[in-house]
């Protein structure tokens, strides 16, 4: 349910010699003058390291340091230091599968490990929540594109919507919620996807500053020990922010926006057949959902028998054949409604 996290270390220490590389404080050639004030990053023993920033990158984990601002913030006073990383990644080597309690804490025993290893000792249990990723994966019945029109009427809050093929995004500076095709994601970087579903979707909600965290999170506070102590919470609050971002709206108001794919047909059919448009799509369509209760050869035999005339019944199978033609070279339509759709989604994402 946890995958990335963006830790702020309450306290820490970096030992002479860290394992750090330092980015310094840019100047200008010419004169050699500093485009800004030099920043003491650390100090240890002796030795005291100055620069815009530092940083170490674990294997599955990315240390940053960075110096002091000149904000209100007591902790702004001094340098501050983050590390972000994902607890399924750092646990099994890819975020596919949730953890448990158990695996989280694990997980930041691993990274605390890492970080000691590289000169930066802390206790990550007393860091702060910076930012706190949330998932749940969906195996769904249909390839994530047929589910492409829902997304594209779907109107989270207050955020930006952008369609990148393989994953839907709907983001601000405060919270993003991401759609995407996991296992495609996995296939891509080289990762095996045996015994995951087919249909095999990702639906995260990102929390991307400290008081987002703290307004999502249902774990009783802002640090790494209040998360791993309320670890359940994060389900509850992760169904909560989706059913008010994503899935708020009714199945009944999704039914509506049904139209927008009607009008979509409807000018491809203007533009083919001028005015007589509205009557042939009238005829396409009703042919369309006659054709869903039978085949064409059935519905043949079935006028034939009725009207006693082979002919006839020869030119209204045509006629069904060509209508079904006309919808088909409209584009690329669903198979199944956008209520159907949504319900689908709206009952996996959503369960307890």
């Amino acid at each position: 349910m946890i995958d990335t996290v963006r830790l702020r270390l309450r306290a820490f220490e970096v030992e002479e010699g860290a394992a750090l590389t330092v980015e310094p404080t840019p100047y200008e050639v010419r004169s050699g003058e500093l485009v800004s004030e030099e920043a003491v990053l650390w100090t240890a023993g002796s030795s005291t390291v100055s620069g815009k920033k530092a940083y170490c990158n674990g294997e599955r984990w990315n240390f940053t340091l960075l110096p002091p601002t000149s904000s209100g913030d007591l902790l702004a006073a001094e340098a501050s230091a983050f590390v972000s990383f994902s607890l399924p990644k750092v646990l099994r080597g890819t975020n596919t599968l949730p953890v448990d309690r158990d695996g989280a804490a694990e997980a930041l025993r691993l990274v605390e490990g890492g970080l000691a290893a590289a000169g930066v000792r802390t206790d990550l249990r007393q860091a702060f929540l910076s930012r706190v990723d949330l998932f749940r994966n969906v195996s769904a019945a249909e390839p994530f594109r047929c589910y492409a029109p829902l997304f594209e009427v779907l109107d989270a809050r207050r955020k930006q919507r952008r369609d990148y093929g393989s994953t839907f995004l709907w983001h601000n500076t405060l919270r993003e919620v991401c759609v995407y095709d996991k296992r495609a994601e996995l296939e891509s970087a080289g990762f095996g996807t045996e015994g995951l579903p087919k249909n095999f979707l990702r639906f995260e909600y990102r929390c991307l500053k400290p008081r987002t965290v703290l307004q999502v999170l249902d774990c009783g506070g802002n640090t790494v020990g209040d998360l791993v102590k309320g670890f359940g919470g994060a389900r509850t609050s992760y169904r909560r922010a989706m059913a008010e971002e994503l899935f708020r709206a009714t199945p009944a108001e999704v039914e509506a926006f049904s139209g927008s794919q009607l009008e979509q047909d409807m000018r491809v059919f203007k533009a083919r057949y001028g005015r007589v448009w509205l009557a042939r799509f009238l005829e396409a369509f009703g042919a369309r959902e006659l054709s869903k209760t039978a085949d064409v050869e059935t519905l043949r035999e079935l006028v034939e028998r009725l009207s006693g005339d082979r002919n006839k019944a020869w030119r209204f199978a045509r006629k069904l054949r060509q209508y079904a033609l006309d919808f088909e070279s409209v584009g690329e339509r669903p198979t199944v409604t956008l209520r159907s759709l949504y319900e689908e989604l709206r009952g996996k994402v959503l369960a307890a």
